[in-house]
């Protein structure tokens, strides 16, 4: 260009992360000097989280997560499985609380099963509304992902909200 460079600042003090991460199960046999009794990942936060290929979450919320890794179900025929259990006090964003991401607490729990040639995904959460505008409701998911003769992947996915009792956002 032959031009003067010309450099912009673009530094945004705002956080979108900024968490701490480890095992329960790790800290508990350091502490104890064992090996690590058990596995248990935790989170605590301004956190990210991804569910249902981020269909069904994909938000940054102050709270905290917990997962049960790599378990497995001889009865239900389930190599393995997790569960991760969620809350969010601030930064919950929802179609329900346009505009305030301060409007509601959000307490869940997500699960990731493989299982029976596929992929199984569920999850739960309740918003709870803080500004008693009656605007809480539960929120359900589901879904099965599976790969057809090597090539082609498959995703059927179904999301519900259901027991909002007060008036619709504007």
């Amino acid at each position: 260009n032959g031009g003067p460079t010309r450099f912009v600042d673009v530094f945004n003090a705002n956080p979108t992360t900024a968490f701490f991460e480890g095992d329960a199960g790790a800290i508990l046999g350091g502490m104890r000097g064992i090996d690590s009794p058990f596995d248990m990942p935790f989170t605590v936060g301004l956190i990210p989280l991804f569910f249902q290929n981020v269909v069904w979450m994909n938000d940054a919320i102050v709270g905290a997560a917990v997962n049960i890794p790599a378990r497995h179900s001889a009865f239900l025929d389930w190599p393995n499985y997790e569960v991760t259990f969620f809350c969010g006090f601030d930064q919950v964003t929802s179609d329900a609380f346009r505009g305030d991401n301060q409007a509601a607490d959000v307490f869940g729990a997500a699960t990731f099963i493989e299982a029976y040639g596929g992929y199984i995904e569920g999850g739960y959460a309740f918003l709870n509304d803080d500004t008693a505008q009656n605007q809480s409701y539960h929120n359900l998911t589901a879904a099965f992902t599976r790969r057809y003769f090597g090539r082609v992947s498959n995703s059927v996915r179904g999301i519900a909200n259901f027991g909002q009792s007060g008036a619709s956002p504007q």
